[in-house]
């Protein structure tokens, strides 16, 4: 008996169109038990169109989610069973899109990195549950692992590998071919990891003396450094940007990028 009795509160748990407002509809799921499940503002062609929300058979929040036209949109939160977060992340036709944070039980962060159109870009971060750093990790623009790092439990660095340099790029007006004309403005893009638990050295030479070398450790914005030079004067360029990175245990790694091209 009382199989088919869940059976039936179970056929009859979904209501449809309890509310309507400016042609969304509130749709409401409930669990055999009576208690809220789900609830969903949704389209006349049923796309799921503002708040998506789950719940645990306790009563907890589970998901709350915001949606446009049946993608994830905007800030989206996953809860545990008894209420704590558990992720939290910004999304844009259900691909990650903005930051991303996951948690422990504890309230402490797990992992946090940024994405751009499902693609991790810069600086990732994971940590032991106490909150010191466990793992590092730097993307590139296509969403590429360029540079990882890992640490022991009390901060010590036990790993190192790739290049922190992710992207060395230069452009000019004039700029084809490896060639670019004389008195022309060169602008140099340099998107780099600034690991924690290390001091960044960044500087910018030309090997042929053509241009001055200039330290730039104190011009990295968020991850940026943005040198220009004007070009006055005609040769066979050879650039090279390096980054030495000292640990705190005083152990040091460099790594370099080079380009080379000729001014006319």
């Amino acid at each position: 008996m009382n199989k088919y009795f869940n059976l039936l509160m179970f056929i009859l748990i979904i209501i449809i169109y309890s509310c309507k407002t400016n042609g969304i509809h509130l749709i409401k799921v409930y669990y055999p038990s009576g208690k809220l499940k789900i609830e969903e503002q949704v389209l006349a062609d049923s796309f799921v169109n503002g708040f998506y929300k789950e719940y645990y058979d306790n009563g907890t929040l589970y998901k709350d989610y915001n949606m446009v036209r049946g993608k994830l949109s905007g800030l989206c939160k996953v809860y545990d069973k008894i209420g704590k977060i558990y992720f939290a992340g910004n999304y844009k036709d259900s691909l990650e899109d903005g930051n991303q944070v996951y948690y422990f039980d504890n309230g402490n962060i797990d992992e946090k990195y940024f994405a751009k159109k499902g693609l991790t870009i810069g600086q990732k971060f994971k940590y032991y549950p106490d909150g010191k750093m466990r793992q590092y990790w730097f993307y590139d623009h296509q969403g590429r692992a360029k540079y990882q790092r890992v640490y022991d439990s009390i901060g010590n660095l036990i790993s190192s590998s790739g290049n922190p340099i992710a992207e060395y790029l230069l452009f000019s007006r004039s700029f084809k071919d490896a060639i670019i004309n004389k008195n022309d403005t060169l602008l140099i893009n340099i998107f780099c990891a600034t690991p924690p638990n290390a001091q960044v050295h960044l500087y910018f030479k030309e090997l042929n003396g053509y241009l001055p070398q200039i330290d730039l450790s104190d011009s990295i914005v968020q991850n940026y450094a943005t040198p220009s030079f004007i070009l006055n004067q005609i040769g066979n360029y050879k650039t090279k940007v390096v980054m030495s990175i000292t640990n705190r245990d005083g152990t040091e790694e460099e790594n370099y990028r080079v380009s080379a091209f000729t001014v006319k």
